[in-house]
């Protein structure tokens, strides 16, 4: 009797234990954030883990005339990371098919010729026509404008609250991007 007792604390503290803390983990994340999505590199990632942070998600592709932008990007990423700031990067195929690539060729890419180091997720899609990415869908509910082509960025604050939308033309050394970024920080 006592060995099934010991047996069932050991299942508990092993197996119950673990999932009340992630439980508990998603509880406390706002809306915005409660997702879990696949890194390029086929790993699951909660957004969750970005709370408390200034984010700035942004739909990228590797072809095109904004293409630059990662440079710029991967720039902001690592002037501002240490004081709380992410950029979490979407790659889409949705306007002129500018990312014809594998997540994998997509990774290597951008790691080769801008050398990003801020999260990339997996290929996905931000336009409604497509099929699109619940996060995405949610952040432009918020802020009431979706991406009309690739590099829109949106500003998330440290509570999780979608703040202001920034289009393609607007590069990532804007004023505009940077007096939003130092604010919310």
């Amino acid at each position: 009797m006592r060995k099934k007792t010991a047996m069932m604390a050991v299942f508990i503290v092993i197996c119950l234990v673990p999932l009340w803390a992630q439980a508990k983990t998603h509880e406390d994340c706002p809306a915005t954030l409660n997702y879990e999505l696949l890194t390029l590199d086929g790993k699951k990632q909660n957004l969750c883990d970005y709370k408390g942070k200034v984010i700035l998600v942004t739909n990228i592709a590797v072809q095109g005339s904004f293409v630059r932008q990662l440079r710029a990007l991967e720039d902001l990423y690592q002037a501002y990371k240490d004081k709380g700031f992410v950029v979490l990067g979407f790659p889409t195929n949705d306007f002129g098919q500018q990312n014809e690539k594998s997540n994998e060729e997509i990774k290597k890419f951008c790691k080769r010729n801008y050398s990003i180091s801020f999260p990339l997720f997996s290929m996905t899609s931000v336009d409604r026509k497509k099929g699109n990415n619940p996060f995405f869908m949610s952040l432009y509910k918020k802020i009431g404008i979706k991406p009309q082509w690739d590099f829109y960025k949106y500003f998330i604050d440290r509570n999780g609250v979608p703040s202001k939308a920034f289009d393609s033309s607007t590069l990532p050394r804007d004023s505009r991007v940077i007096k939003m970024l130092e604010r919310l920080l």
